[in-house]
C-alpha cells in the first residue's frame, strides 16, 4: 500500500498489490467478486481502492456476526457491485451497506453464547435446561460485562420458553456465584468466580 501510495501510476506496483491481496486474502469466498469490483489496474488512487477491498475482505460469508438492538444472524450474502451484505437474523434478511455493517456488526468467536444460539439453538437449550446457572455463566461471560436481568431474558429467547422463564431464572439466581444487584429488569447479573 505504501508502495503504491508513493508510485500511483506504476502498472507493476499494481500488479504487486494484486497479487499481495490475493495471497493475503486466498481462500475468501468473496475474494474475486470483490476485486472485479474494485480494479486495481484502472483506479485513481490504487492505495484507496486496495483499502476498500481490504474493507470488504474483512467479513466473512457464512460467519456469525452480532448486531447490537437485532441478535445474532449469520452473513448470507456479499455483493459488492451493489454496496450491500444482508445479514439472517431469525429468519429475516437485513440488508446493511459495507459502511453500515463496519459500524453495527460484531464478529462472535467460537463459544460465545449468542454464536452457540445461532449454530445449534436444540444443544444450547438442553444445556439451559439442564444447567441453568451453567448456561447464564456462559452468557455473562461471553460479553464480558455484566448485563441487566432484561438483557438476560432478551437473549435467552427462542432457547427458554417463556412460560418456563421465572423457573429457569429462579434456579438459575440459586448458585452463589450468581450476583444479582438492583430491582426489577434494570438489576445487574453478574458471574463472581
Amino acid at each position: 500500500l505504501e508502495l503504491a501510495r508513493m508510485s500511483p501510476t506504476d502498472a507493476s506496483v499494481r500488479k504487486d498489490l494484486t497479487a499481495a491481496l490475493r495471497a493475503r486474502h486466498a481462500g475468501h469466498p468473496a475474494l474475486s467478486a470483490v476485486i472485479a469490483q474494485f480494479p486495481l489496474e484502472k483506479a485513481a488512487d490504487p492505495s484507496e481502492v486496495a483499502g476498500r477491498i481490504a474493507r470488504w475482505l474483512s467479513f466473512q460469508p457464512n460467519e456469525i456476526y452480532f448486531m447490537p438492538g437485532r441478535g445474532a444472524g449469520r452473513l448470507v450474502d456479499m455483493n459488492p457491485a451493489l454496496d450491500v451484505m444482508r445479514l439472517e437474523v431469525g429468519g429475516a434478511r437485513m440488508p446493511l451497506s459495507l459502511v453500515s455493517a463496519e459500524k453495527n456488526l460484531v464478529p462472535l468467536p467460537e463459544g460465545h453464547f449468542l454464536r452457540r444460539k445461532v449454530e445449534d439453538a436444540r444443544s444450547l437449550a438442553a444445556f439451559a435446561e439442564s444447567e441453568p446457572s451453567e448456561a447464564l455463566r456462559l452468557l455473562v461471560t461471553s460479553f464480558g460485562r455484566p448485563l441487566t436481568v432484561q438483557e438476560v431474558k432478551d437473549h435467552f429467547a427462542g432457547i427458554v420458553p417463556e412460560e418456563r422463564w421465572t423457573t429457569f431464572w429462579t434456579a438459575a439466581r440459586k448458585n452463589r456465584q450468581v450476583l444479582v444487584s438492583g430491582s426489577a429488569k434494570s438489576a445487574r447479573v453478574t458471574w463472581s468466580d
